[in-house]
């Protein structure tokens, strides 16, 4: 089943719901065909059946050709164990819920999401505009960043600023490399996003 397209969908969940779906057809195939299986150019079968166990066969005895070796190359066993491997990759580069970071501290390091940041710079001891702000609208002094909003250096003093980022431009958290180069697999499905493209 496939999901509607999600603006909001993240990389993770998006990754999360394809390992379910293959998971769910793996164990349907399982179900109905075995877990494990043979395949050559003639036929495709359960590797552990005592009786028959033919899965796919081509039509009067033609064979199944390359059909058979990829079929049995990529049996619910195989997919259940990559899903299992997958979803330990996407755990370890899944960002936990961290105990979020102040916002005063965000702004010391001119890192908040929402917020932009600028500095102007004179001479030392000679620097009269200090409280003038950068070129643009909404500029206010970020006082926790320097010593209240400014900083003397040896040669140079410099005011510190900050304006919040209109909506449209606040910045998301950059998806992992590798959860981008997993995604790319299945790229084909509508609810991958261009943005994942590594």
């Amino acid at each position: 089943m496939r999901e509607p397209r999600d603006a909001h969908l993240t990389i993770e969940a998006f990754l999360a719901a394809r390992l379910n779906e293959a998971e769910r057809l793996a164990l349907a195939a399982a179900q109905e065909c075995g877990g494990a299986w043979d395949g050559d150019t003639d036929s495709v079968r359960e590797a552990d059946a005592a009786g028959s166990g033919y899965i796919a066969v081509g039509p009067w005895g033609s064979g199944v050709g390359a059909f058979g070796p990829h079929a049995a190359l990529h049996d619910p066993a195989h997919v259940l164990r990559e899903v299992e491997a997958w979803r330990a990759i996407l755990e370890m580069y899944t960002p936990e819920p961290l105990k979020p970071v102040p916002d005063a501290e965000l702004h010391a390091r001119g890192r908040h999401p929402e917020w932009e940041y600028r500095s102007t710079a004179g001479q030392r001891k000679a620097f009269h505009d200090y409280n003038v702000p950068p070129e643009g609208e909404g500029w206010v002094r970020n006082v926790e960043q320097g010593r209240d909003g400014w900083e003397r250096f040896d040669y140079t003093e410099e005011s510190y600023w900050r304006r919040r980022r209109p909506a449209d431009q606040v910045r998301q958290p950059e998806p992992p490399q590798i959860l981008k180069v997993l995604a790319a697999v299945h790229a084909g499905h509508p609810g991958y996003r261009r943005e994942w493209a590594p």
